[in-house]
């Protein structure tokens, strides 16, 4: 896969800066700007939602800073937040990680 160029980083970024004020101009929040927005749902954006968690609640921005109450912690949370949605989330257990880790090999 190709990665973007420098002078389409420094695009990008324009944009979101353009985007920011616009909206913030017309007064239209966050909130206001994502209601409605559907995106699939991928492990980067999940992973995403647990390091808003663990943000929220540790004021940590990377998960490698997490110890393992913690993370405990923040696991509980968004069970607790997908059970309002019918889902159930069931930590990995040590035989389906290690059988995860064996598909890099």
């Amino acid at each position: 896969m190709k990665t973007r160029t420098n002078k389409q980083n420094k695009a990008l970024h324009l944009m979101f800066d353009q985007v920011a004020q616009e909206l913030n101009n017309h007064g239209i929040t966050l909130q206001m700007a994502l209601q409605g927005l559907e995106v699939d749902v991928t492990s980067v954006n999940v992973k995403d939602m647990f390091r808003s968690i663990a943000m929220a609640k540790f004021n940590v921005t990377s998960t490698a800073e997490l110890d393992t109450k913690q993370i405990q912690e923040c696991y509980e949370e968004m069970v607790r937040h997908f059970a309002k949605l019918g889902i159930e989330i069931v930590f990995p257990n040590f035989t389906q990680t290690e059988e995860y880790l064996n598909t890099f090999n």
